[in-house]
C-alpha cells in the first residue's frame, strides 16, 4: 500500500486512517453510482461509463506523480529524515540521509525465529 510507505512515523496512523476513510467512500460511491450510470431508466450510459472511469484514472496518474514522492531503496528512518528536511517532493532523490546504524551510533541486531530456535541476525 502506498500510504503506509510514504508517510512520515510521526503521522502514519492519521495518513492510513485518511486513506482507509477516502477508500470506503469511493468504493461505496463507485458501487452505488455505476447501476444508475449504466441503465437505460437512468443515465443510459453504457460501455460510455468507461470513459468517466479512464478520465478519473488519467487524473489520479497525474497526481500520483506530482504528490507521491519515489522512496525505493530507503528506510523508515531515512524517510522521516526527507519529510523533515523541507526539501519539496520531486527532490527527495537529491537529499542526503543518513542510516539508521548512523543516527543511533549501534550496529542493529534483529532476532529472527527458524523453527521455534531463535537465531540472532547481526547487521554490519
Amino acid at each position: 500500500m502506498v500510504v503506509s510507505e510514504t508517510a512520515a512515523s510521526r503521522v502514519k496512523e492519521k495518513t492510513n486512517l485518511l486513506a482507509m476513510v477516502v477508500s470506503v467512500l469511493t468504493t461505496f460511491l463507485t458501487s452505488f453510482s455505476t447501476p444508475y450510470l449504466i441503465n437505460s431508466a437512468y443515465a443510459n450510459l453504457g460501455g460510455k461509463l468507461g470513459y468517466i472511469y479512464g478520465v478519473i484514472n488519467a487524473l489520479v496518474v497525474v497526481g500520483v506523480f506530482f504528490f507521491i514522492p519515489e522512496l525505493k531503496g530507503r528506510s523508515l528512518e531515512e524517510v522521516d529524515q526527507l519529510f523533515a528536511s523541507g526539501a519539496g517532493l520531486r527532490k527527495f532523490k537529491t537529499v542526503e540521509t543518513k542510516s539508521a546504524e548512523e543516527l543511533y551510533g549501534e550496529k542493529i541486531v534483529s532476532k529472527v525465529t527458524i523453527n521455534d530456535e531463535k537465531v540472532h541476525k547481526e547487521s554490519v
